[in-house]
C-alpha cells in the first residue's frame, strides 16, 4: 500500500518520495521554468494573426459568428497591425461609416493584448453607461467565444480585487481598465501601455476644472513613451467638419484609403459615392428596384455590380497620400466597401435623406463615413429673392397643415412671423413684421399689438378662416414679462434658446427661472422652455439650399416658400449667421458656435422659434395616417359649415401687375394630386 498520509510520506527518502508521487517535479526544475518564461521576450505574432488563429465570434453578436476571417474584411488588417510591439506607429487613426468593422477591430486588439503581449490597457468610450454598454454587448462575448482569452481573463466578481469587473479585466501580466470621458476620475490615477479611443467624436470637449478629455486620457501613456512601448488607437465616426476631431487626427497622418481593382480593366480606384455631374462612381435608378451599380473611373465604362466587390476587396490594399515623417498611419472606411450592407440599401437611405438637412447629414457620416459640412454653400439673399412665389396676401397656400407664431422682443418693439408648415418639413413664409413700442410691461403697446395680432384669422382654399395653432414668446430679453404675458394666453409658451449640437430641438420640460432663498425652484415662479437653437440653424440654413429644378412639377421636401412681401432686407436676416471657429484675440480661448454676421438676425430667430413649434405640435412624430387625417381636415370642415346662404367670400384678386397663377402652388412632394375645390351651386327659388 502507498504511503498517504504526512507522516509516512516524511519518512521517505527522495527517490521513494518521487516514486510514491510522480506529479511532483523539481523545486530546481520549476524556478529554472518559470525564470526563463519571464525572460523570454514576447511572442512576435501580429494582431491579425492572431485573430486569424484564434478569435471566435459568439453566436448572437455578429451575422457571420465562428472563426475570424481576415478575408472578410481585408482592409482591417493594416490598421490592426500597427499597434504590433514592432511597428513603428505610436498613434492610428480611423476613420470610418457605422457598423463596419471597427468593434471587432478594437476586440481583436484587446484579446492580442491579453494573450500574446500583455500588460496595461485602457479603453475609452464618450460616457459611463456607454462603455458599460458596451463591455456587456461586446467584449466579454468575445472573451466567452474565444478559449484562449476566457482561460487567462479572471471570473467576474463582485467585491475583492482578484477578479474581474466591469470596469477592469485582470490577466496575467496585465489588465484592461474601462472608462468613459465624461468622468475625470475614471481617466486618472492609472498608467496604461495601449489606449483606444471610442466613438472619439461623441466625446466632451473638456471636464469642467480638468482641461481636454483626450489630453487627460493621454496622459496616462506618459509611462512608457521613453520606452517606446506606448500605443494609441483613435476610431470613431465623423459628425461636422468643424468641430470633429477624429477627421482633423486624419488630416494631421497618412491619410489613407482603400483602393480596389476594376475587375474588368484592373483600373486602382477608391470607391466614392459621385454624384450626377460626373460620369464614374454609383449609379442608380430613383426608385426600387434601385439596380445599384458602380461605374469604373478609368473612363472604360466599366459596370461593377455589388456581388464584384468581395473580390475586388481581396485585391485591394491601402495607398496613403501623405507617407511623410512625423506623420502617424490614419485610414478612412466607408460603407461601399464593407461585405456587411449592399449598395441598394446605400441608396435607399439616400434617396429617404432628400430634401431634409438632418437625415442627409446622418447619411453623409453614417454610410459615407464623412464629416459634414454645416456651413455648407449658403444661399445668397439675391437667390432667394429670385425664387418669390404670389399667392394672395392673408391667405394660407395649399399644403399647409400647421400654422405658428413665434416672436422676439426687442427694447423698442417686437418682430414676429407666422409661419406654415406642411409634410416633408416645408415651410411658408405667411406673414412677418414689427410691432413698434415700448416691451417693458405686458401692457405697452407692443404687446397690445402682439395680442391683437395673435387673433388673426388666415383663409384657406377652401373658404376657412384659420387661426395659428401655438405661439411662443422669445423670453431672453425681458424674461419676467414674457413669461407672465404667455401665462395668461392659451397655446402660447416663453422660450429660450439654448446653445449646444446635443440640446433637442423641444424638450417640453419647462426651466424654473425663479428660486426660493434656499435655492428651490418656485412652484408657481417663472419658467421657460428651452430650445435647441443648434440643430434647429442647421436644418434652417439646410432647407434653405433645397432647390426645385425647373423640370419639375413638385417641390422637394424642406422647400422653404417665399411670398412677394420678403424684401432682401429680409432674407438677409433670415442669412444673418454662420457656424465658425473662432479664436479670443487676449485670452486665445477657442470657440465654436453660431456667430452673427449681419446687423440683424431677429427673423432668424423667429424661425428658429418657428421650427421648434412645429416639433411642439408633432412635426416629426405625426404617422402618414395622422398628415392624411390633417390634409383631409379642412376640406371636411368646409363642407360641413357651408349651407345654401353662408357661402363665404373668396379674396380678393392679386393687385394690378402681379404674376399671380390662377390656381394655388403645388402640394409637397408626397401628395401630388391637388385636392378639388368645393363647387356650391345656389338656387333661388322664387314663390
Amino acid at each position: 500500500m502507498p504511503a498517504t498520509t504526512t507522516e509516512a510520506l516524511a519518512l521517505l527518502t527522495p527517490l521513494e518520495l518521487r516514486k510514491q508521487l510522480p506529479a511532483l517535479g523539481s523545486a530546481r526544475r520549476t524556478v529554472r521554468r518559470a525564470w526563463r518564461r519571464g525572460l523570454r521576450s514576447d511572442p512576435g505574432i501580429l494582431p491579425s494573426t492572431w485573430a486569424e488563429k484564434h478569435r471566435v465570434i459568439g453566436e448572437g453578436t455578429s451575422a457571420h459568428p465562428g472563426k475570424w476571417r481576415n478575408a472578410r474584411t481585408p482592409f482591417a488588417v493594416e490598421p490592426m497591425d500597427c499597434m504590433a510591439p514592432g511597428h513603428w506607429a505610436r498613434r492610428c487613426t480611423i476613420v470610418k461609416s457605422v457598423q463596419i468593422v471597427g468593434s471587432e477591430i478594437v476586440n481583436n486588439v484587446l484579446g492580442w493584448t491579453i494573450d500574446a503581449t500583455p500588460g496595461p490597457a485602457m479603453l475609452v468610450h464618450p460616457t459611463v453607461e456607454a462603455v458599460r454598454d458596451w463591455t456587456v454587448e461586446k467584449f466579454e462575448p468575445a472573451i466567452e467565444s474565444t478559449s484562449r482569452l476566457k482561460r487567462k481573463v479572471a471570473d467576474v466578481v463582485v467585491r475583492g480585487r482578484k477578479g474581474s469587473t466591469l470596469k477592469r479585466k485582470i490577466f496575467p501580466g496585465g489588465s484592461v481598465i474601462f472608462a468613459g470621458a465624461n468622468s475625470g476620475a475614471g481617466l486618472r490615477q492609472h498608467s496604461v501601455r495601449l489606449l483606444i479611443l471610442d466613438d472619439l467624436d461623441e466625446f466632451p470637449l473638456k471636464i469642467a476644472g480638468q482641461g481636454d478629455v483626450i489630453d487627460l486620457a493621454r496622459g496616462r501613456l506618459t509611462s512608457f513613451e521613453k520606452s517606446g512601448q506606448d500605443k494609441e488607437l483613435a476610431i470613431s465616426t465623423p459628425t461636422l467638419l468643424s468641430t470633429s476631431r477624429i477627421w482633423k487626427q486624419y488630416l494631421a497622418g497618412t491619410q489613407g484609403k482603400w483602393h480596389v481593382p476594376c475587375p474588368h480593366c484592373g483600373h486602382e480606384q477608391v470607391l466614392e459615392w459621385g454624384g450626377k455631374d460626373v460620369a464614374w462612381g454609383l449609379k442608380f435608378n430613383t426608385e426600387a428596384p434601385y439596380r445599384a451599380h458602380y461605374i469604373c473611373r478609368s473612363g472604360n465604362g466599366c459596370v461593377i455590380e455589388n456581388w464584384q466587390l468581395e473580390g475586388m476587396n481581396a485585391r485591394g490594399r491601402w495607398i496613403h497620400a501623405m507617407p511623410f515623417p512625423g506623420r502617424q498611419p490614419s485610414y478612412h472606411l466607408n460603407s461601399l466597401i464593407s461585405p456587411f450592407t449592399t449598395w441598394d440599401s446605400m441608396v435607399s437611405k439616400w434617396i429617404d435623406a432628400q430634401g431634409d438637412p438632418e437625415k442627409l447629414q446622418t447619411f453623409v457620416n453614417l454610410q459615407l463615413g464623412l464629416p459634414w459640412d454645416e456651413s455648407g454653400d449658403r444661399p445668397k439673399a439675391a437667390e432667394l429673392l429670385e425664387r418669390r412665389e404670389t399667392w394672395p396676401v392673408g391667405t394660407v397656400p395649399l399644403g399647409v397643415l400647421l400654422m405658428t407664431l413665434s416672436a422676439d422682443v426687442q427694447g423698442n418693439g417686437i418682430w414676429y412671423r407666422f409661419m406654415g408648415h406642411g409634410r416633408d418639413r416645408q415651410t411658408w413664409g405667411l406673414e412677418h413684421g414689427f410691432l413698434d413700442g415700448e416691451t417693458g410691461t405686458e401692457t405697452g403697446a407692443a404687446f397690445k399689438k402682439l395680442d391683437e395680432l395673435r387673433k388673426k384669422k388666415f383663409r384657406d382654399v377652401y373658404g376657412n378662416d384659420r387661426t395659428v395653432d401655438i405661439m411662443g414668446v422669445d423670453a431672453n430679453f425681458e424674461t419676467e414679462v414674457v413669461v407672465n404675458w404667455c401665462s395668461k394666453r392659451p397655446n402660447c409658451f416663453p422660450l429660450r434658446g439654448e446653445d449646444g449640437w446635443k440640446q433637442p430641438a423641444w424638450t417640453n420640460k419647462p426651466t424654473a427661472r425663479q428660486y426660493s432663498e434656499r435655492g428651490k425652484a418656485r412652484r408657481k415662479g417663472a419658467r421657460t422652455y428651452p430650445v435647441g437653437t443648434w440643430p434647429l440653424k442647421r436644418r434652417h440654413f439646410g432647407a434653405l439650399k433645397v432647390k426645385k429644378q425647373p423640370d419639375e412639377i413638385l417641390y422637394p421636401a424642406s422647400y422653404c416658400h417665399f411670398n412677394q412681401d420678403w424684401t432682401e432686407a429680409d432674407f438677409t436676416q433670415l442669412l444673418a449667421e454662420v457656424f465658425t471657429t473662432q479664436r479670443h484675440r487676449k485670452t486665445g480661448k477657442v470657440t465654436q458656435g453660431w456667430h452673427q454676421v449681419e446687423t440683424d438676425n431677429h427673423l432668424l430667430d423667429c424661425t428658429v422659434y418657428g421650427l421648434a413649434l412645429a416639433e411642439k405640435l408633432g412635426m416629426s412624430t405625426k404617422s402618414p395616417a395622422e398628415w392624411e387625417w390633417l390634409e383631409r381636415k379642412w376640406q371636411r370642415l368646409a363642407s360641413e359649415q357651408r349651407s345654401l346662404f353662408d357661402t363665404p367670400e373668396l379674396p380678393d384678386e392679386p393687385p394690378l401687375g402681379s404674376s399671380a397663377p390662377p390656381a394655388m402652388p403645388p402640394p409637397n412632394a408626397v401628395r401630388s394630386v391637388m385636392p378639388p375645390m368645393l363647387e356650391i351651386e345656389e338656387t333661388i327659388i322664387l314663390g
